[in-house]
């Protein structure tokens, strides 16, 4: 995975636990709308962080030339 990438999805995990702090602040606060909201779009972006990266993996995979392992 390029350094860019690993930089993004670092960007990514940051702001995926910052929804989750603040989904957790609205339960506590009893804002039972803006909690479930929060919580759905962390978990949305937690998916399609994972697609996406499975599918850079897969990619620089698939470019990467293979190796014969030597005995």
């Amino acid at each position: 995975m390029s350094k860019t990438a690993k930089l993004v999805y670092f960007f990514v995990a940051i702001l995926t636990m910052a929804l989750l702090a603040g989904a957790s602040l609205a339960m506590a606060q009893n804002r039972a709308a803006l909690s479930v909201t929060l919580f759905v779009v962390s978990f949305a972006l937690i998916a399609v962080s994972f697609i996406v990266k499975a599918r850079i993996l897969a990619r620089s995979a698939e470019s990467t030339p293979h190796r014969k392992r030597e005995a």
